[in-house]
This record gives structure tokens, sequence and C-alpha cells, in this order.
């Protein structure tokens, strides 16, 4: 199921390009000093971003970019697990 592309804005000079299916979001980045060629990003729902992200730290991960707000769409934090690899998680701010 093919739902279409939404442009979406979320800092200056920089765009993600988000797909969605129906069963699977995927979003495209422009490049920046935060999302270099070949960085792949991996974001998981969160219905808590906060609470999330505390519990990174609590097991031995590391926040490398707390709360981020995309005006209109929800909000995400990054993080390294504690083998290194950058992960984010995504809070909508329209839940379906």
């Amino acid at each position: 199921m093919w739902l279409g592309v939404q442009e979406i804005p979320f800092a200056e000079d920089s765009v993600y390009v988000a797909f969605q299916t129906g069963n699977v979001d995927v979003a495209l980045s422009t490049i920046d000093e935060n999302n270099q060629a070949g960085d792949v990003l991996i974001y998981f729902h969160s219905d808590d971003l906060d609470a999330d992200m505390e519990k990174v730290k609590a097991l031995g991960g590391t926040v490398v970019l707390p709360r981020q707000k995309v005006e209109g769409h929800g909000a995400y934090g990054i993080f390294l697990d504690p083998m290194g690899n950058r992960i984010a998680f995504w809070q909508s701010d329209h839940p379906s």
C-alpha cells in the first residue's frame, strides 16, 4: 500500500523526505554536518521520548542529541548504544 511522499523541513537548509508505505516509513535526509554520505540512522517509534532517552542512559547508552522539536511533526533524540551504534527515537505529534 503506497501512501505518499512528504518533504519535512527540520533545520535550516535541511530536509527529510519521508516515504510512507503503510507498513514501513522510510526517510532520507539532506547531507549536513550531522548527516554525512553513507550514514544510516535508524529511528524507533517512541510514545514517551524523554523517558526512553533516560532509559538509554540507565542501560549504558550515551545521549548525543537530546530532544529536538520538528515543528508540526514531532520530536527526536539521537543516542549511541553501548557498542557505539548511532540510533534515534521519534515521537510523532500525530500518532496514528
